[in-house]
């Protein structure tokens, strides 16, 4: 069986991400309840997706692939300390494999930078899903998970899609000495991919942005070791 992949989306408008999106909902909602779509309703889903990404600026999304094929998406926002699990999707033929669980889980990671909750609305269906990975029952099918310290989030090297002011200021203090110096609108604006490592006690320890010809890859003195970590996560963690 080809290995899955899940990946960090920086930029959803590449050509064809809406359009995966919208046909992987679409059958997964018909596995679940045999309704067929009426004419329009496809690209009206593709233009809603296209739609949240444009109005909202921390917007984020990964995608699991099997091969070049993409099988699986989460997307969301992260605004403020709160985050929020708008769409989570499989399709019929790669479901029971973990893909979702893995896709929410990179969600939760990345949220977990920012956001202290992930909040989402479950269909009956996903109800056990979610329970079982710790989601916390509000009320009216509303969910809600801790993600903040404390929670089991660890040390690990997760994707930025949009830098918050106090992001902004550490990396700037990490980039003091480098030479291309360091510029938020890189991600906020152009949508470049950037990862930052983060010790075990949520400190940001490192960061790496992608570059047209080369990468910016800073690390505090003596984390030395996860530039290689980053540098490789901008060669094959992302889209």
């Amino acid at each position: 069986m080809t290995s899955i992949q899940i990946k960090p989306i920086f930029n959803q408008a590449v050509p064809g991400i809406w359009t995966d999106f919208a046909h992987i909902r679409y059958q997964a909602e018909y596995a679940q309840t045999g309704a067929r779509w009426r004419d329009g309703d496809l690209g009206l889903c593709r233009w809603s997706f296209a739609s949240e990404w444009r109005q909202r600026i921390h917007n984020l999304a990964f995608g699991a692939w099997a091969g070049r094929r993409m099988v699986g998406f989460i997307q969301g926002d992260c605004d403020d300390n709160w985050a929020v699990g708008r769409w989570l999707y499989v399709l019929p033929e790669f479901q029971g494999k973990h893909i979702g669980s893995g896709l929410l889980a990179a969600f939760e990671a990345a949220v977990s930078l920012d956001a202290s909750s992930v909040n989402l609305t479950a269909s009956e269906n996903a109800v056990s899903f979610y329970r079982r990975h710790g989601y916390l029952d509000a009320g009216d099918h509303e969910f809600v998970k801790y993600v903040g310290p404390g929670s089991d989030i660890g040390a690990s090297v997760v994707p930025v899609f949009h830098v918050p002011g106090w992001l902004n200021l550490t990396c700037a203090d990490l980039a003091g000495c480098a030479s291309s110096g360091w510029d938020a609108a890189w991600v906020n604006r152009d949508h470049r991919p950037m990862f930052v490592y983060r010790d075990g006690g949520r400190v940001v320890r490192g960061f790496g942005v992608a570059g047209a010809t080369r990468h910016l890859v800073c690390a505090a003195p003596g984390y030395d070791a996860i530039r290689a970590r980053l540098t490789d996560s901008l060669g094959h963690g992302r889209v």
